[in-house]
C-alpha cells in the first residue's frame, strides 16, 4: 500500500481473483480497479451472479426477507 494522488494504492499479486474481488467488496469503501482486466471481468461476473440471485422479490419494496 502506498499513498496516491487519489487515495491509497494497493499493489498485490493474487491467483484467486474471485475471492479477492469478494474481499474488496467486503471492505465497504470506494475503490477503482486499474488492472488486471481479469479482475474487472470477475466483478462483472459477480454482478451477474448477484442479479440472478436477487430475483424479482428482492427488488420489491414489500419484500421482508421472510
Amino acid at each position: 500500500m502506498r499513498p496516491d494522488a487519489h487515495g491509497t494504492r494497493l499493489t498485490t499479486t493474487r491467483e484467486g481473483l474471485s475471492g479477492f474481488a469478494a474481499f474488496l467488496l467486503g471492505l465497504d469503501c470506494p475503490f477503482r480497479v486499474d488492472s488486471p482486466p481479469e479482475l474487472r471481468a470477475e466483478f462483472a461476473r459477480l454482478a451477474e451472479r448477484c442479479a440472478a440471485h436477487a430475483g424479482p422479490a428482492a427488488a420489491s419494496p414489500a419484500y421482508t426477507g421472510a
